[in-house]
């Protein structure tokens, strides 16, 4: 795969062209949301169910918050985010990219 098609923006992955391959997706994390179903918080980029989404298992949010100096993982919205997956269609048909491991994900704040 090319590089220029390895980084996929938030905005512009979908799930015809970015399921079942490894990507680089980036872009400014959006407020979270936890659903108390699947212990998960979303980040969504649009209102779509075929839009994509980030998913962070709360088992993950210790490492997570440790390793950026985090006071709570909303702390995150508004953050530059790289997040290296193998982006799925979820049961919901939303792209979701799961962070399954602080060692996929790079942080970065804004300013």
């Amino acid at each position: 795969m090319a590089v220029h098609d390895a980084f996929v923006r938030f905005e512009d992955a979908n799930v015809e062209r970015h399921t079942q391959r490894w990507h680089g997706f980036w872009g400014v994390v959006r407020p979270l949301r936890f659903w108390t179903r699947g212990s998960c918080y979303y980040s969504n980029f649009g209102p779509a169910d075929s839009d994509f989404r980030i998913s962070i298992h709360a088992s993950h949010v210790p490492d997570i918050l440790r390793r950026y100096g985090l006071a709570t993982i909303e702390d995150m919205a508004g953050h530059y985010l790289l997040l290296f997956d193998i982006a799925r269609q979820s049961n919901s048909l939303r792209l979701t990219a799961d962070v399954n491991s602080v060692n996929h994900i790079g942080l970065m704040p804004m300013n």
